[in-house]
């Protein structure tokens, strides 16, 4: 705010005439805060800064909206909230020496709640107890933050010796040195960096070597503020810890290339002094060390050494398993035989093709962000211009993949499609469970333990044949019956084998009349039983002839079988031991769509069955009846069915919250915080219309997504929601939480729409059906569908231990604090009036269809309803399909040669583009028409107005316990 201003005057002048004064602004406008710390971090990362040490204000909240932007940037921060119990400026101070002790240390609590959902690669943000300097912090303040710092392991940055009216003003007041009064209440050791420090004696520089204390030395602040220059080349020599300093506003740059310059400058000024004063020399008797330094020292400086100043061992340098802050400089074009920017090199050898010492050189004299080409993936801000990718049929848009054309999704003309690389982003732990690995590869254990074997079909020559013929079946163009897939069944009618696993077989979710849940029992094919089927017993012959064939010819040969592309039939199989699991579609969705939809089903089964009951009953039985323990799930498995087609949270391994006023939605968590009693509580989960409302979780405790997913497809079944019981207890098996042990689960709807006489299964499964609960194939209309997700207000808490008294009575007290806070009423006229979805029109971006924004660190999805063209059925799945087939891209789910950054699609209907960032996922649909500069400038609207919004549409900082 104040950058480049008042650089006249002296320091303490200045802290009153503008640093204070604008500090306090802030404090007293979080919106201003926002927006002038979004822009900081923005103005870092275009001068390739990666990694700072910085402090806000005195207000804690102001200091975590600076975190959660150099967060979101993608910036390594180390975020101080000023402490100050004295001031010139009487109103902006803390009120106390206590509330300032304990803002201290409720901002570290805060900053690192922002982080604790991120694995600790990806915690960018760290809290710094930060004592703004010695006029400022009366000595108990000082001894209580270093007392603090040591409590809460937390690093400390101050200012030291900084000018001489401030080092005078120290003395005068405290009668012994600034560097004095630190080490007196243990704030000069390991893990303090002092800035400045330039009126520091020889003695005082050794102080901070065996204190372990480092210095952020600020050479252009220096030059205003100081009335002298920092000992930099006595410092180095004597061990100092020095990284390099731009002080941001104490100055009028940021950029750290030019603190280098800086730093050099000075010191060759202070070797010019020296020499001048000892006559060249000559009164020194003996040959004197220079003061100046050189360029290369500075870059280290401002890079590795930096890093060790902040105790980033691992940062600042290439090594194998470090950190990659890199930036990439590009100072000279060679197929042009030119320099880059303003670097000219016009005595260059042609001949010569590499980097030379002198060209580095002039680019750390002369380089400006036009030599900067990139940075580490972390800190994307604007995609680059998408690199064409050359002219591909139908849908495949990447290397090695054969997307198969969909019947759906016709290939459009002059289809463009462009992407770019990036490296994997690797995220865990916190109120969600991050899934840094969706692939749901067959783990080698499961091969191992599977149960049963595969007799020997024939000889060699035989088994080569039937290989011959399986692949010259599966590539014919032509299949004349996808449904049923009797075009497959010709080339095993001689096959009989037999397997010891279990089977199940799905069909594409578009198309629910063409699928089988089957098991197949040990044995000849007499003894195949279907457990739930839509086909006749002949198709559910042939059907498990095809896939006992195709398993047992991979199965013998020692390999695994993952997928087959027919035409336009694809068919994947996953092993979960003791069940395979195959899905034959036509629809064209990604395998890794399918694969994914293939683990939530083995999912809930697993919380029906679980992973051990399983594994020991076909230990016991290879022949057991598995109908025996599934009878009467269908209406899980069909409902399942029916939320994976349209569920894009699901989707996204994240979850998908209601909308609502955050203050709204932390009253309702705090009320849910359960009593000291109940010892053995996991989650307590509030959820609307499908959705979360907010979540409350024992400290230090995670739950997955998936685990969250099955518990909302579970409790909205029809044999539970429709239940006239008042609440039900349900013993449900976590897979993710725990694959091997059920828990207890107690339900209890606290509100119900008043029409929620629907037929059960089409509330559940989203699509009308039989008896049974069989998808019929017919589809909801749009009435229907936003009836089905009017499902209630549900609470859920789920328990480890059978205390079910206990937690029934804390239920219905917490059902009546809801009632009679007013805060059920709030949430119904939310829903009631619509206000907890939002329609694109709302954002006001020109040609803006949908989007769907993952907020990476929360693991949580935000979209508004889908509107014109994409209301009817067919245009809902066909852009789902879309939105699927980019983040298959992406994420390099299915067999890519890596993950991207961003994919671009334009088709004649729209245009679907995927961008990954450090802090946030984006799939966008835009119209057609529109050029690419329009549509990254709609990718950056959205993401600030879900950055503005965020509060309300997604779940964070939620109680634990």
């Amino acid at each position: 705010m104040y950058q480049g201003t008042g650089l006249d005057l002296p320091l303490m002048e200045w802290l009153d005439n503008y640093a204070y004064k604008a500090e306090e602004g802030l404090d007293q406008n979080p919106h201003l805060a926002t927006k002038v710390y979004r822009r900081l971090a923005q103005r870092l990362i275009e001068v390739g800064t990666g990694a700072a040490l910085l402090f806000g204000t005195v207000k804690t909240e102001t200091n975590l909206i600076l975190a959660q932007e150099m967060q979101t940037a993608g910036l390594r921060a180390f975020v101080g909230k000023l402490s100050m119990d004295k001031s010139s400026r009487p109103t902006y101070q803390d009120s106390s020496t206590e509330e300032s002790c304990k803002s201290a240390e409720e901002f570290i609590h805060r900053c690192r709640a922002l982080t604790a959902a991120l694995d600790s690669h990806q915690r960018l943000v760290e809290p710094v107890i930060t004592p703004r300097f010695v006029p400022t912090c009366s000595d108990e303040l000082l001894a209580k933050l270093g007392e603090l710092s040591k409590r809460k392991s937390t690093r400390i940055q101050s200012h030291l010796a900084e000018s001489f009216g401030e080092a005078k003003w120290v003395r005068d007041e405290r009668r012994i040195e600034d560097i004095q009064v630190f080490k007196k209440h243990d704030l000069l050791k390991r893990g303090t960096i002092q800035a400045h420090c330039t009126f520091l004696s020889s003695e005082d520089l050794d102080e901070l070597v065996a204190n372990e204390t480092a210095v952020a030395h600020c050479p252009l602040s220096n030059v205003y503020f100081s009335e002298k220059p920092f000992p930099l080349r006595e410092a180095l020599d004597k061990g100092v810890s020095i990284g390099l300093g731009t002080d941001i506003a104490g100055g009028y740059s940021i950029d750290i290339l030019n603190s280098m310059r800086h730093a050099v400058a000075t010191s060759r000024m202070r070797e010019g002094s020296r020499v001048l004063e000892s006559n060249l020399g000559a009164a020194t008797g003996g040959e004197v060390k220079s003061l100046a330094i050189e360029w290369k020292e500075s870059l280290f400086l401002a890079t590795r050494g930096g890093a060790l100043a902040l105790g980033l061992e691992d940062s600042g340098v290439f090594r194998a398993g470090a950190s990659f802050d890199a930036q990439q400089i590009s100072v000279f074009d060679w197929e042009r035989q030119e320099g880059v920017g303003v670097l000219d090199f016009f005595d260059l050898d042609s001949e010569y093709g590499g980097l030379t010492m002198d060209m580095i050189e002039k680019w750390w004299c002369m380089g400006d962000a036009r030599n900067r080409t990139a940075m580490s993936p972390s800190r994307l801000v604007i995609p680059p211009a998408p690199r064409h990718a050359p002219s591909i049929p139908g849908r495949q848009l990447h290397g090695s993949a054969s997307a198969s054309q969909s019947p759906h999704i016709q290939p459009a003309t002059g289809l463009e499609s462009s992407a770019s690389s990036v490296v994997n982003l690797d995220i865990s732990d916190g109120i969600l469970v991050h899934d840094v690995d969706a692939e749901v590869e067959t783990m080698a254990s499961e091969e191992i333990t599977a149960v049963g074997q595969v007799d020997d079909i024939a000889g060699e020559e035989s088994r080569k044949s039937l290989r011959d013929q399986l692949r010259r079946t599966l590539s014919k163009k032509e299949h004349t019956d996808p449904h049923s897939l009797k075009s497959m069944a010709s080339f095993v009618t001689e096959i009989k084998t037999t397997v010891g696993l279990s089977f199940i077989l799905l069909p594409t979710l578009s198309r629910p009349d063409i699928w089988y849940i089957l098991k197949m029992a040990r044995g000849d094919r007499s003894n195949q039983e279907s457990i739930f089927g839509s086909g006749s017993e002949d198709e559910l012959s042939s059907t498990m002839g095809i896939i006992q064939a195709l398993i047992s010819v991979f199965f013998d040969d020692g390999d695994k079988l993952r997928c087959i592309n027919a035409g336009p039939l694809t068919i994947t199989f996953l092993l979960r031991s003791p069940i395979y699991y195959v899905c034959a579609s036509t629809w064209g969705e990604p395998e890794s769509v399918i694969r994914s939809h293939l683990e939530y089903l083995h999912m809930q089964i697993l919380s029906i069955v679980t992973a051990s009951q399983l594994r020991r009953i076909f230990e016991r039985r290879t022949n057991f009846d598995l109908r025996r323990l599934l009878n009467g799930t269908e209406p899980f498995l069909f409902s399942l069915l029916s939320r994976l087609e349209r569920d894009l949270a699901m989707a996204t391994s994240s979850l998908h919250c209601l909308q609502l006023d955050p203050g709204v939605r932390s009253r309702v968590a705090d009320t849910l915080v359960p009593i000291t009693k109940m010892k053995d509580t996991l989650y307590i989960i509030l959820v609307a219309q499908g959705r979360v409302i907010t979540l409350v979780r024992p400290k230090k405790h995670s739950i997955h997504p998936t685990d969250i997913h099955i518990i909302v497809n579970t409790i909205h079944s029809p044999s539970i929601y429709n239940s006239p019981a008042a609440a039900s207890w349900i013993p449900v098996c976590l897979p993710k939480f725990n694959p091997v042990g059920f828990v207890n689960a107690y339900v209890t709807f606290l509100r119900k729409p008043e029409h929620n006489g629907v037929d059960a299964s089409s509330t559940d499964s989203g699509v009308s059906g039989d008896k049974q609960g069989r998808p019929s194939g017919r589809a909801l209309d749009a009435s229907q569908q936003a009836g089905q997700l009017d499902a209630g207000i549900g609470l859920v808490c789920i328990s480890g231990g059978g205390d079910f008294e206990t937690v029934r009575g804390w239920c219905d007290a917490v059902a009546e604090k809801l009632n009679s806070t007013g805060l059920l009423d709030s949430i119904s006229e939310v829903i009631n009036s619509g206000n907890a979805q939002y329609s694109v029109s709302q954002l006001g971006i020109p040609g803006l269809r949908h989007f769907i924004y993952k907020s990476r660190p929360h693991v949580q999805i935000t979209f508004p309803v889908l509107e014109d063209p994409y209301e009817e059925i067919e245009e809902k799945r066909r852009i789902i399909t879309m939105y699927q087939v980019v983040y298959d891209a992406i994420h390099a789910k299915s067999g890519q040669s890596g993950p991207l950054k961003l994919q671009y699609i334009r088709t004649e209907k729209e245009i679907v583009m995927g961008w990954i960032t450090q802090p946030f996922e984006l799939y966008i649909v835009l119209s057609p028409r529109m050029p690419k500069t329009a549509v990254i400038n709609a990718a950056n609207s959205v993401t600030r107005w879900v950055q503005k919004e965020e509060a309300k549409l997604f779940l964070r900082d939620a109680p634990v316990f």
